[in-house]
């Protein structure tokens, strides 16, 4: 993923076409990022959840993120289970981040849609994560600091 998107880039990553989104910068439908030195459109990640409707109102939304332990299967699944049952109590909707043991990629793309207002909520599975108290107060001052509660397991 990246942070900033060309005119065609976004065109194609939304399903419509350049003019498309040029009648809609000049109507005011829909304003580009930031436009170059040369008057290019430049359109960014947010507009691009915004848009797929992943992004907007946070009210209702949360995210699950666990590493997958082979030795721990049953108790990973039985954690997921109490995760879920939290959010349904709760009525939220939910996204299930799975990470494999030393992979970060799905650790990054939760924090990233975090810091555009994706999410309101994180649960995590902090035993397999490996951080320290320290850290993990550093990460939760973090996520709160953009508007969403952490939660740790």
């Amino acid at each position: 993923m990246k942070d900033i998107y060309t005119i065609s880039e976004f065109a194609e990553i939304v399903g419509v076409t350049v003019q498309t989104l040029r009648n809609w910068d000049k109507s005011g439908k829909l304003k580009p990022a930031q436009l170059t030195e040369g008057g290019n459109r430049l359109y960014s990640y947010k507009q691009v959840l915004q848009f797929k409707g992943k992004a907007g109102d946070t009210s209702n939304k949360a995210a699950i993120y666990y590493i997958a332990n082979k030795n721990n299967e049953n108790d990973t699944k039985e954690l997921i289970n109490r995760m879920v049952k939290h959010l349904d109590i709760k009525g939220k909707e939910y996204e299930i981040y799975k990470e494999k043991e030393g992979d970060t990629s799905e650790l990054k793309n939760l924090i990233k849609e975090v810091g555009v207002g994706a999410y309101d909520e994180i649960i995590v599975n902090d035993e397999n994560l490996g951080l320290s108290v320290k850290e993990l107060k550093v990460i939760k001052s973090i996520i709160n600091a953009l508007q969403c509660e952490l939660i740790l397991l």
